[in-house]
């Protein structure tokens, strides 16, 4: 639910569009939790090692890649990479 301001009567609730969803699953799917979730699938038959080392450098690079956006953003003083 979203909430409008109604002039005189305070907040008022209304329904989501049937689009918005669908739209906010797809860019919640696009942050780190679909990484650690394809890994999770692939890494089957991997011992326990195997596992932590994979995690420990697939969020290392995620990490980084965030880290080089900012720091990209922050050098050409522009929002968009």
């Amino acid at each position: 639910m979203s909430r409008d301001r109604c002039p005189g009567q305070g907040w008022r609730f209304r329904a989501q569009p049937p689009i918005r969803p669908p739209i906010a699953f797809f860019w919640f799917e696009n942050g780190s939790f679909a990484w650690n979730r394809i890994a999770r699938k692939l890494s089957g038959g991997m011992s326990l090692m195997q596992h932590a080392r994979l995690y420990a450098a697939l969020n290392a690079a995620m990490c980084r890649r965030i880290a080089t956006t900012l720091e990209i953003q922050f050098y050409y003083n522009f929002w968009r990479p």
